[in-house]
């Protein structure tokens, strides 16, 4: 009975494995595992309160990326102000964060490219044409900062610029008629235009910059890490899986 009772306990420990394995991408026996920290907020990054769908994306992106590549990762819960401070003592070998690769950051960290993108996006009118949304000549388009202003200038020299202080004011106005379009973050933007304003709204530009969501690591490890994840994700842009995932949780 004994000997029974071990066999019948290994077969358990197995299954068990077997699942946890599942859980973390598809490991196998020589796979490497990765931790990942995570802040479930994305603080200080402003998700317009689809923090639970970027949540769920980046998890089931990362068990795709596992699968592509042979690894695993598991993900480390941790608060925004302990993300850094975890790469920096080596208790996780990555994050997911909002942080952008700025000169002075990449002495310290390396960068992966965005796995998606938050940065300002041109919302104007349904009925605007793809023709005239592509050439924003003579539009008038709300900006909020100097930086706003900056960035449209640089990307669209044709446009005008009109000020506001309010953005449900602006997105108002371009519903109205009163202007041609706004200049909103890209998740702000596809709030408004999946709910309070689906059907008069939509967004006609890729986003204006190079803002997103990254996966971060040291500067003097994991190398290898970086380059699968950038590679995993072109693959899945390829076969559509990447789109897929976009719309699947409401973010593309």
């Amino acid at each position: 009975m004994e000997i029974l009772r071990v066999a019948l306990l290994k077969r358990v420990a197995g299954y068990i494995v077997a699942l946890l394995c599942m859980a973390f991408s598809g490991c196998g026996s020589s796979s490497k595992i990765y931790t990942i920290g995570v802040d479930p907020s994305w603080f200080p990054l402003d998700v317009a309160g689809k923090e639970p769908y970027v949540l769920a994306f980046s998890h089931e992106l990362l068990q795709k990326i596992g699968h592509l590549k042979k690894c695993a990762f598991q993900r480390m819960a941790l608060s925004w102000d302990d993300l850094l401070e975890a790469v920096n003592k080596g208790q996780c070998q990555g994050i997911l964060s909002s942080l952008q690769p700025y000169v002075f950051n990449l002495q310290t960290y390396q960068f992966s490219d965005h796995f998606l993108q938050t940065g300002p996006v041109v919302v104007m009118a349904e009925k605007v044409a793809k023709t005239e949304a592509d050439h924003l000549y003579e539009k008038e388009i709300a900006v909020f900062s100097p930086e706003d202003e900056q960035l449209l200038m640089q990307t669209y020299p044709e446009a005008l610029m009109r000020s506001y202080d309010s953005l449900p004011q602006a997105l108002a106005d371009v519903a109205m008629g009163v202007i041609d379009g706004a200049l909103v973050d890209y998740l702000r933007a596809l709030s408004y235009v999946t709910d309070l304003y689906a059907g008069q709204l939509k967004i006609v530009s890729s986003t204006l910059n190079q803002e997103g969501l990254r996966l971060v690591t040291s500067a003097k490890q994991n190398k290898q890490l970086i380059h699968l994840f950038n590679e995993a994700i072109k693959e899945l842009k390829q076969s559509g899986e990447y789109q897929t995932l976009l719309s699947k949780w409401k973010l593309g």
